[in-house]
């Protein structure tokens, strides 16, 4: 009997550590919520980020904050952020403590007007190795604004070298963003009836975007680069069917955007119009001195139009025409003239040299004589 309770009692004991142990196993760490230490001025967003910013191997919290609170509408108020990262104290037996480090800009502050998404990307080369930290603000599947930090640990921040902080490199805002290494692009649409937009290139100097290197919050640089390269395109790609268009702006576009597919273009002349220019656009015709067929683009730099017509209107248009073996144009202006058909759509009547006295911002006049 005493054997038979002491086996009994050995078994319950097996059985609670066996329990205890799983019990053990399936518990869940303690997460960290750093949302509660922020006061009702700076509602923190429901959203916080773990990632490695100044890659030692461990993660750190990147949380997303409003401030300048919009009255009955702070969910709309601006986003700013702040990285939490753990620092090691002096004493090993003691456990590291958190930091707070503020993701800033130049001479404003704010990160995001939307919705905030942040990630660790390689996307700026020489001058700035490893990964950056990318803020991307989201505009439902677009991409409106991008700001790129570096880690420094090195960096002073309140008289205090060994904290570190982040050095923006540069930011961008406009109605589409499209990243690459090395590159951004950026889409601006005119406020116009074609709804045309500007297309702008963006490349990295010394590691940045900025002119000058930016140190601190007040830094009252910020001011990045000119784009290298820039052009007029349709601000949601080019029309089904360009030689059924209702707005004759948008069919001289669509010239430029189709200049090497002489079949194409042929429908865009009313009778006899190629045939007064000895052809398809025949080199030095129509901007280019390149034939057609050895022009790989054409890049539509400024544009101008009427804002009223009766049956005929004009265009004036600046392109720069880049052919075979590295060959680029000089800027060239010309003026085009096109009929009004009766089902309401333009063609293309004829061509000539200048117009520039009409192009009176560097990416085009809306009106031709508007002053604008």
């Amino acid at each position: 009997m005493q054997k038979s309770q002491a086996c009994l009692a050995a078994l319950i004991i097996l059985t609670l550590a066996v329990s205890g142990c799983s019990l053990f196993r399936e518990e869940e760490p303690p997460e960290v919520d750093l949302t509660e230490i922020f006061p009702d001025e700076l509602p923190p967003i429901d959203q916080v980020q773990r990632l490695d910013f100044d890659q030692d191997g461990r993660k750190e919290w990147v949380v997303f904050y409003h401030v300048d609170l919009v009255q009955d509408h702070q969910k709309d108020s601006p986003i700013v952020a702040a990285a939490y990262r753990p620092v090691d104290d002096q004493d090993s037996r003691l456990p590291p403590h958190l930091v707070p480090a503020l993701l800033w800009l130049p001479s404003q502050g704010y990160l995001c007007l939307y919705n905030c998404e942040a990630d660790m990307r390689d996307v700026i080369g020489v001058g700035s190795p490893g990964k950056e930290l990318v803020v991307l603000d989201k505009r439902g599947e677009d991409t409106v604004g991008v700001v790129f930090f570096r880690w420094e640990a090195g960096l002073v921040v309140e008289g205090q070298a060994e904290l570190g902080g982040f050095v923006p490199l540069g930011h961008f805002r406009a109605d589409s963003i499209k990243l690459a290494y090395d590159q951004v692009t950026l889409l601006r649409r005119h406020q116009d009836r074609s709804d045309l937009a500007t297309r702008e290139i963006y490349v990295p100097q010394e590691g940045r975007y900025y002119k000058q290197a930016v140190r601190h919050v007040d830094d009252p640089e910020g001011q990045v680069f000119a784009p290298q390269d820039a052009e007029i395109v349709f601000a949601l790609g080019m029309p089904e069917a360009p030689e059924g268009v209702k707005l004759p702006e948008k069919l001289v576009l669509a010239l430029y955007q189709n200049y090497n597919n002489v079949d194409e273009i042929k429908t865009y002349g009313v009778s006899g119009a190629w045939d007064r220019l000895g052809g398809v656009c025949p080199p030095n015709a129509c901007g280019c001195s390149f034939r057609p067929q050895d022009v790989l683009r054409v890049k539509v730099k400024q544009i101008a139009y009427e804002a009223e017509w009766e049956r005929t209107t004009n265009v004036v248009v600046q392109v720069i025409c880049e052919g075979r073996g590295n060959q680029v144009d000089p800027p060239q202006t010309l003026t085009w003239s096109l009929l009004r058909q009766f089902d309401e759509t333009w063609r293309l009547n004829g061509v000539v040299p200048g117009g520039d006295e009409y192009l009176c911002s560097p990416f085009g006049c809306p009106l031709l004589g508007s002053g604008e």
